[in-house]
């Protein structure tokens, strides 16, 4: 996918509780990777969330949803991120506040963050691994380092062709 405003190709892969993100930048400059945390996830409306730094490569948190079909009960899916380069700052933003300085912890409802890169140059590649548990961080961590303990884009995603292709090829029509 190439996104024309933003000059930048991104290409998605994953396993089965993590998905893995390939950001090629057109321009040199500054650059963010945006994670949304509000609106909705798959058929899932994000209440409130919570997102920590852990490091200049990785965040961790978790993000209350609720289904419309399932109204009266939320899940709390908690997530690793990583990504293969250090990212400068995190910033953010809750409802309708912008947090443009750098933070380390940020907690509320309709809220994101992003990693802010000050220089990148052009054409650089930033990979970005997003883990995901219904148990805890450590259960996401551990989801992380079980399926995706590499930075190999194209091999991941050659295995996730062939697992589709192993699915799909057992449907007889």
């Amino acid at each position: 996918l190439h996104l024309d405003r933003y000059g930048i190709d991104a290409e998605l892969t994953s396993t089965e509780r993590v998905g893995i993100h390939r950001y090629r930048f057109e321009k040199s400059g500054p650059a963010e990777i945006i994670v949304n945390l509000g609106g909705k996830l798959g058929e899932a409306n994000m209440k409130d969330a919570h997102v920590t730094r852990v490091g200049r490569r990785s965040i961790e948190g978790w993000v209350r949803q609720r289904g419309d079909g399932y109204a009266s009960h939320d899940t709390k899916l908690f997530f690793d991120i990583r990504v293969d380069r250090p990212f400068d700052s995190m910033r953010g933003w809750v409802r309708d506040k912008l947090r443009d300085e750098p933070l380390d912890e940020l907690s509320g409802d309709q809220m994101g963050v992003w990693l802010r890169y000050d220089h990148l140059r052009r054409g650089e590649v930033v990979q970005m691994k997003v883990a995901l548990s219904l148990t805890g961080n450590d259960g996401a961590t551990r989801n992380l380092t079980a399926e995706a303990p590499g930075w190999n884009f194209d091999g991941m995603r050659r295995s996730a062709q062939k697992r589709w292709n192993d699915m799909l090829g057992r449907v007889d029509v």
